[in-house]
């Protein structure tokens, strides 16, 4: 079996972010760029989801915003 040995070749299917200090600010506000990333990953058809420790339903607003219709990881 051949191992693809460049990981660059392969094309990148999902993006998998944390919430608080890598998707949100400090103050919990999803930025204007943070949003129109996760934008222009949808259009580019690589599908983005995020994890958290927070409950779900803490992180309802953000899921709206971020526009992820993918499944959310939590721990």
């Amino acid at each position: 079996m051949h191992r693809e040995t460049n990981p660059a070749a392969r094309p990148i299917r999902m993006v998998i972010a944390d919430v608080d200090g890598t998707l949100v600010t400090q103050e919990k506000v999803l930025t204007k760029r943070a949003a129109e990333a996760v934008l222009r990953l949808h259009e580019a058809g690589i599908q983005f989801t995020i994890t958290s420790g927070r409950p779900p339903r803490g992180m309802a607003m953000l899921i709206r915003s971020a526009e992820t219709n993918t499944t959310l990881g939590g721990v």
